[in-house]
């Protein structure tokens, strides 16, 4: 499990395949403030991303930007999850 941390009206950054599920967070226009949008799978991460969201041309062939947002799991599973099993 990872965690992708992106500015407020950017895309976060993902490899282009995934094998680990990642928190997706949303860094706010303050600087101080974290949005958690909740928990991708690596399906998810996998089938929502797009090379033309990646601005820095040098990590294209290693990155795309995720915009599957609304495929999120809810942050309250895995909570669920950490309780259970730690």
């Amino acid at each position: 499990l990872g965690v992708k941390t992106s500015k407020y009206r950017k895309y976060s950054l993902v490899p282009i395949k995934n094998k680990d599920s990642q928190i997706i967070v949303i860094k706010a226009v303050n600087g101080k403030d974290f949005y958690i949008c909740g928990v991708a799978k690596p399906n998810i991460l996998n089938k929502y991303q797009c090379r033309s969201l990646v601005f820095d041309k040098n990590i294209t062939n290693k990155k795309n930007g995720f915009y599957g947002y609304r495929n999120l799991e809810p942050i309250e599973k895995l909570k669920k999850w950490i309780e259970d099993n730690v």
